[in-house]
């Protein structure tokens, strides 16, 4: 298990005070990011080789989210690896060792030019420690857009959105979905699907349909494919 600690700024709060989850996410990211650096498997490793990770679903349950100012460590595992797929878990600690968040995640290692699944080298199978996941039944991983959704508003990619990789970085996605939540919404549970990456210069269109128990987020693109849906559950 690999860990890293922080304190929650006032720049990563809404403003009730409490850590966003764009922000939470970023969290999720640096620490797994930080795993790889620290087994020398990171961004060199595979920017040399031609590879990149992509996320292609979060599964997010929130038992408490943590307020400004307040010290937090963030704890994530690897816990099976098939292919070119991985399979990884997080938690978020407060100070006392309360877990507040769970997470569960889904990676695929690809050829970044190409964009071809890549099938993960012994040495990172090697380098990477698996344990046990985490004990939840975490629901389907492919979702579906409401057909009753409606446009909430659009924009177009630019540079601050780009991650190294050349796409949208995936905080941005969600960053972009918050929006469509009206004020004061709560969710306990977050479920984000990325289909197809968003590339600068592209124009993304939010849609959003309200459920009984919560708010899907569709955003896509002007011929109308999928780059990512969000789900909000109360």
């Amino acid at each position: 298990m690999y860990e890293m600690k922080g304190r929650v700024r006032y720049s990563e709060v809404d403003s009730s005070g409490r850590l966003t989850i764009p922000a939470l996410i970023n969290y999720l990211q640096d620490c797994c990011t930080f795993q790889s650096e620290d087994l020398n498997i990171g961004l060199p490793y595979l920017k040399k080789r031609g590879l990149g990770w992509f996320v292609t679903s979060w599964w997010i349950h929130v038992r408490n989210l943590p307020v400004m100012g307040e010290y937090i460590t963030v704890k994530t595992w690897p816990y099976a690896f098939r292919g070119f797929l991985g399979y990884r878990n997080f938690v978020l600690e407060n100070e006392k060792g309360d877990v507040l968040v769970e997470v569960n995640s889904l990676w695929i290692l690809m050829e970044v030019k190409s964009g071809k699944p890549f099938r993960l080298p012994e040495e990172m199978k090697e380098a990477y420690v698996l344990e046990a996941a985490l004990d939840r039944d975490w629901g389907d991983r492919k979702r579906k857009p409401d057909e009753q959704a409606e446009e909430a508003y659009r924009f177009c990619v630019q540079g601050m959105h780009i991650d190294t990789n050349g796409h949208m970085n995936n905080e941005k996605y969600v960053a972009a979905a918050q929006e469509c939540l009206p004020k004061g919404f709560v969710a306990s549970d977050i479920y984000v699907e990325y289909k197809k990456s968003a590339m600068l210069g592209d124009e993304v269109i939010c849609e959003q349909s309200r459920r009984p128990d919560g708010m899907q987020v569709v955003l896509r693109n002007a011929e109308r494919e999928i780059f990512s849906i969000v789900e909000y559950k109360r």
